[in-house]
């Protein structure tokens, strides 16, 4: 028999990785693809989580005057394994994979030796992120306590790391 070629688009080849990198919360349909501002993986599309979208236009809201700048927010499984085990502290089965994360940008952006007010004002954004961000439901990993020693296990002053745990549309 003739051999069959089969052409893959960019959402099946996304889903591919999912398989293929064996991401725990499993497969998103077709459907839950779609346009990001916040994609920072490899294609033009992302998973889109509408509950997720919903709270952060929230903490948007609620933050005003403050501007939030999303350095890292939906990641297709292969991006995310290239930050695994990184400085960056992403895991295999991060929420960023199902638009469901996002790491925010404190303010200001710290230089490698920021001085103490620089570092205050830092700390001072980054506590006002995290309390509403838990206020309206995120989960937000914590803080590490001594940034210059950075831990992986925290999220530095440079950026509050938000989620939400979004199971999978049926």
């Amino acid at each position: 028999s003739a051999p069959a070629i089969v052409r893959q688009d960019e959402i099946d080849t996304i889903r591919e990785e999912y398989i293929e990198l064996g991401v725990a919360q499993g497969v998103p349909g077709r459907g839950q693809f779609g346009v990001s501002a916040t994609n920072t993986g490899d294609y033009t599309v992302a998973v889109i989580n509408g509950d997720f979208n919903s709270l952060f236009v929230a903490l948007q809201l609620a933050l005003q005057p403050l501007s939030l700048q999303v350095n890292s927010g939906y990641r297709n499984p292969v991006h995310n394994a290239y930050h695994v085990g990184k400085a960056s502290g992403a895991v295999s089965d991060s929420w960023h994979q199902y638009g469901c994360a996002a790491d925010i940008q404190t303010v200001p952006i710290l230089p490698v030796f920021p001085t103490a007010a620089q570092l205050a004002a830092a700390q001072s954004y980054w506590d006002a992120v995290a309390d509403q961000a838990l206020s309206l439901g995120f989960t937000v990993e914590p803080r590490d306590p001594d940034p210059q020693h950075a831990d992986a296990s925290f999220s530095g002053v440079g950026h509050v790391h938000i989620e939400l745990e979004c199971p999978l549309a049926p």
